[in-house]
């Protein structure tokens, strides 16, 4: 007979649905039963933040940075709309210069048209416009929990960003048909942060030059090279190809307007010139009633946090409770959980489903009773 791990074990995840069903159906196939409701999404820049965004994007673009930083895949995202060319301004004819008569309507496009010009449009259109960002899921696959709350932000889809290497170019598809908008071709080094920050960087065309092995500020500063060796990976640290300066150590931030100073101090001590920018805002969103009842009422066992932010968010709006153990994303996770005063019992050991699984199994063991199957 076949035990169920997580029988009786209501589980919250602070997630859109379009991110976490595919963890709510394992948590549901293992017996569980799965809460999807998000407590926060991501926001394009607008504004001034989106002005200075752009600028950034150009002057990285004409090598005036010797490096590139990524902590996020949302950052991937921004910075690569904020590449793209602006509509012009002249493509609306002037009303006096309209025809007295319509045209004959233009024929549809083929169904064949490239997704990834899609794609690139939809990027320019939420830069302009200040919309909910949907962001890219951390992991590929599809599932489906039963008990989605709140629909908001990235749920209407995903984006499917694998990398599809052209065979006799090397280059990504999804960089075709954007010719030299986007990322792709940027004279500046890349660093990441996390394996899933590296995927979205390698599906826009880049191969990073640093990867650290710890998804956060502090995990990349721990592998950062000082500004005053003499090279790195064969290359000079200090010099960004193509930069008007030949000691050059400008350091582009495309950050949250939540992220802390961290990574700029940490560079700053190293001997370079951070300059950050905002890529995307966080906003809050009210959790569900029936959550939050639920919650109060402490009919929830387990809560998966993927983020510094959605931990603060959990804490904020439902509060931290001693007998609702908390799953951390990553070591970062935990550090901003612990901070709130939430009890983390388990540590994902990645930022994949498959690890996330597995530590909320692991919590699961420590509980003291697990609640009556839910009928």
């Amino acid at each position: 007979m076949t035990t169920s791990p997580l029988r009786g074990v209501r589980v919250l995840i602070p997630r859109a649905p379009g991110r976490g069903e595919a963890l709510g159906a394992r948590i549901e196939a293992a017996g569980g039963r799965a809460v999807v409701a998000p407590l926060i999404s991501r926001a394009d820049a607008a504004g001034p933040d989106l002005d200075a965004l752009r600028t950034a994007a150009a002057a990285a673009s004409a090598g005036e940075y010797a490096w590139v930083a990524i902590t996020s895949v949302n950052a991937v995202t921004a910075l690569s709309a904020a590449a793209m060319p602006m509509p012009s301004q002249d493509a609306t004819p002037h009303p006096q210069s309209l025809p007295q008569s319509p045209p004959p309507p233009l024929p549809l496009p083929p169904a064949s048209s490239s997704a990834d010009v899609e794609l690139g449009q939809l990027s320019r259109d939420r830069a302009l416009e200040g919309t909910i960002s949907r962001q890219v899921p951390e992991v590929d696959g599809r599932g489906g929990s039963r008990e989605c709350i709140g629909s908001h932000a990235d749920h209407t889809g995903h984006t499917d960003h694998t990398d599809r290497r052209n065979s006799s170019t090397g280059r990504s598809d999804s960089s075709r048909g954007r010719g030299d908008s986007g990322v792709d071709g940027w004279p500046v080094r890349w660093a990441v942060v996390g394996p899933a920050t590296a995927r979205a960087l390698r599906a826009a065309g880049v191969e990073p030059k640093l990867v650290a092995a710890e998804n956060s500020a502090v995990g990349m500063l721990a592998e950062w090279p000082d500004a005053h060796a003499s090279t790195f990976g064969g290359l000079d640290v200090g010099t960004g190809t193509g930069s008007s300066s030949p000691s050059s150590t400008r350091v582009l931030l495309p950050l949250g307007d939540l992220a802390e100073p961290t990574l700029e101090r940490g560079l700053t001590e190293l001997g370079y010139t951070p300059v950050r920018v905002t890529a995307y805002r966080t906003v809050s969103h009210p959790a569900p009633p029936e959550v939050v009842a639920d919650w109060a009422a402490g009919r929830i066992d387990l809560v998966v946090l993927t983020s510094g932010s959605v931990a603060r968010e959990v804490a904020r709006q439902l509060g931290p409770r001693a007998d609702v153990l908390a799953v951390a994303i990553g070591e970062p996770t935990r550090r901003a959980a612990e901070g709130t005063g939430q009890a983390v019992a388990a540590v994902a050991t990645g930022a994949s489903d498959d690890a996330l699984f597995s530590a909320i199994i692991d919590a699961a063991a420590l509980l003291p009773t697990t609640l009556p199957e839910d009928p």
